[in-house]
């Protein structure tokens, strides 16, 4: 009796490789969107950067399991972290200011860090704030870069006002208060205080 040979060939079980949802950029560490599992082990290398981070799938069990397209142990996918929409959380604003004081406006974005452009015109734009009475305007924005897109706010319109005084006070009489004719006045010890249309309030010694 002659038993024949049968041959018989067990293929590998062919595993697809995962495609990963993209990431945003938040100014955090991020890792990649997979896990282990029963298949293989995944390299959890933390990134920050937008840009495409290679990810490497290990088998667990090379005998038995394959990745499609490849006999190698290891396989690699792309991480992609992709540029934030940039926007802003506190608007942009300025209010009226006084000659005797600099602009403050305020603004913040979620990413960046804004610049406060003034305006006489409202079309050329420059880092230095008005300090003569008129109309201008104010722009706050962020340079775009690798990592999240600009902000541009619209222009805001804001006054610089001349600062007046409104009125004057002795706030102490001078030390000598009597005197014989002709004799010249001496201002020591007088000061007078002196209230502007801007609420600001100045102390002044005579000389």
């Amino acid at each position: 009796i002659i038993t024949p040979t049968v041959t018989v060939s067990i293929s590998k079980c062919e595993l697809p490789l995962p495609e990963l949802a993209p990431l945003y950029y938040t100014g955090d560490a991020q890792t990649p969107p997979i896990y282990d599992n029963g298949y293989y082990t995944v390299d959890r290398t933390p990134h920050t950067l937008a840009g495409s981070y290679p990810v490497t799938l290990t088998l667990t069990d090379p005998d038995n399991y394959a990745f499609i397209g490849t006999d190698k142990p290891t396989a690699e996918v792309d991480m992609l972290i992709l540029p934030a929409e940039n926007f802003w959380i506190v608007t942009p604003a300025v209010s009226d200011v006084y000659t005797s004081f600099s602009p403050d406006p305020v603004g913040m974005s979620r990413f960046g860090t804004p610049r406060f452009l003034y305006s006489r015109d409202g079309v050329e734009y420059s880092d230095t704030a008005p300090t003569t009475p008129g109309s201008y305007f104010m722009r706050a924005e962020v340079a775009e870069c690798e990592n999240y897109s600009a902000l541009i706010s619209v222009p805001i319109p804001f006054k610089v006002i001349a600062e007046e005084v409104v009125g004057i006070a002795t706030k102490s009489p001078a030390n000598k208060m009597t005197y014989r004719a002709f004799e010249e006045f001496d201002p020591t010890g007088l000061t007078v205080g002196v209230t502007y249309n801007s609420g600001r309030y100045e102390g002044i010694g005579a000389e």
